[in-house]
C-alpha cells in the first residue's frame, strides 16, 4: 500500500470530505499523510474608488495564515496519523 498519501485541500468545505477516507487508508496501511494547500499569488486589493486597501504582501500574509489555520484544522482530524 502507499507509504505517503498526498491530500490536496482547497479551502472549500467539500474538500474536507475526503479526510475520513484518507484517515482510514492511512491507518490501514500505516501511511504518512501530506496535506497540500495552494492558492494563487494575490494582487493588491482595491477599494470601490481605486484606493489600495491591502498590498500584495499584506494579502499574502493573510492568505498564508488562513491556509495554515485550515491545515491545522484538518491535521487535528487525522489524530494518530503521521502528518
Amino acid at each position: 500500500m502507499a507509504k505517503r498519501i498526498l491530500t490536496p485541500i482547497d479551502g472549500r468545505e467539500q474538500s474536507e470530505g475526503i479526510v475520513p477516507v484518507v484517515a482510514a487508508l492511512a491507518r490501514g496501511a500505516g501511511s504518512t499523510v501530506r496535506l497540500l494547500r495552494v492558492f494563487p499569488v494575490p494582487e493588491r486589493v482595491m477599494g470601490a474608488h481605486g484606493q489600495t486597501i491591502a498590498y500584495v504582501d499584506q494579502e499574502m500574509t493573510r492568505l498564508t495564515a488562513a491556509g495554515l489555520d485550515e491545515l491545522a484544522h484538518v491535521e487535528a482530524q487525522l489524530d494518530g496519523i503521521d502528518v
